[in-house]
């Protein structure tokens, strides 16, 4: 498991991870994982993503993940 605290609330939370995620991580407290990711670099292939289907409305990461979420939930996934 990965143990993790988020920035937004400062909550604690356990992710399950399998073994070989865990094996990427490294030494806990070496530093960064992913050192030179950028919030940039998940917002490009989302708004190539939207392009592709047509959408024009403006959307971050965020609110994409948001309205996922909701889709999920509104048929019936536990998540």
């Amino acid at each position: 498991c990965l143990r993790i605290r988020t920035q937004k609330t400062q909550t604690e939370a356990t992710l399950p991870i399998s073994y070989e995620a865990y094996e990427l991580c490294g030494t806990p407290g070496t530093g960064k994982v992913f050192k030179d990711l950028k919030r940039s670099m998940i917002n490009y292939p989302l708004k190539n993503w939207l392009k592709k289907a047509g959408i024009t409305k403006p959307i971050t990461f965020h609110g994409f993940r948001h309205s996922y979420a909701v889709i999920q939930i509104s048929l019936g996934t536990d998540i």
